[in-house]
């Protein structure tokens, strides 16, 4: 201290500068805090980043061949493909539909070829004609129940009568029609996880146990395809472009279900019997 200095300046001093010590300690304390906080709220953002990572990136399973169609099973099991638009519906029946298959379509220009190995129970023919309903132009104008007709794959054919052209998706039906009446369009739309892979499956609503976990039930309403199937896609990790794919077309949701889908394994092995 020096002796110019009187002990009460002296003292003064040293509590002003403890006190701006004091300040700074506190704000560096705050600091500090700030900064941990900063922290903590940097590495949850990181954390969430790699979930979402890791959610977005689903494993790509092989395709099989039926999957390029639409496709479902029966209740009893049977395989069912249809064209997803005229050129597939070009190729069911040039590679797929056999003489003693049967040939489904709705009753209306402008819809999906189905086609399935023949059966007899009247409650599986039901079913596959409300697949074929369902993905048919009846769907997208807002129809409510159409007419199906099926017959043998031995009465298709794409060779127009002498001096008639057939435009491609477009087929002649020979002989005697029969037909399935008033079917109700409604489709279950659900999600399937096997091992790392998430399919969205279809199927008509007594079947979509086999396939589903949880499905929804849909029919012909106002809520465009993107946003019903953000509403779908909650039901499991199946991507909204994949969902879309399968909805045919403006809907709502009736109901929703609950099932105990059977193996992927067992799925390809019943179409392998194609």
């Amino acid at each position: 201290v020096s002796r110019d200095t009187s002990l009460g300046r002296y003292i003064t001093k040293l509590f002003d500068e403890a006190k701006e010590l004091e300040e700074k300690a506190s704000k560096a304390v705050q600091v500090l805090e700030r900064l941990k906080k900063e922290l903590v709220e940097v590495e949850e953002k990181q954390r969430r980043s790699e979930e979402e990572v890791k959610t977005s990136v689903k494993a790509v399973a092989r395709r099989s061949w039926f999957e390029r169609f639409h496709w479902t099973l029966t209740t009893g099991r049977k395989p069912v493909i249809g064209g997803r638009d005229a050129s597939q519906n070009e190729t069911i029946v040039r590679k797929y539909l056999k003489d003693h298959y049967l040939f489904f379509h709705a009753d209306i220009p402008g819809a999906s070829v189905v086609v399935t190995p023949p059966m007899d129970d009247l409650l599986e023919v039901y079913q596959v004609a409300q697949f074929a309903a369902a993905y048919s132009r009846a769907w997208k104008i807002g129809i409510h129940a159409i007419d199906v007709y099926y017959v043998r794959g031995e009465q298709v054919s794409k060779q127009p009568p002498s001096g008639q052209y057939l435009a491609k998706g477009s087929f002649m039906v020979y002989g005697k029609r029969e037909y399935v009446r008033n079917i109700r369009l409604e489709l279950a739309i659900g999600c399937r996880k096997d091992g790392d892979v998430y399919r969205a499956v279809v199927a008509p609503p007594r079947s979509a146990p086999l396939l589903a976990e949880k499905y929804v039930v849909v029919t012909p309403g106002n809520v465009e395809k993107n946003k019903l199937a953000k509403e779908i896609a909650k039901l499991g990790k199946c991507s909204i472009d994949d969902i879309m794919a399968v909805l045919p077309g403006p809907s709502r949701i009736s109901e929703e279900g609950r099932g105990s889908p059977i193996p992927w394994e067992e799925v390809e092995q019943i179409f392998a019997t194609w």
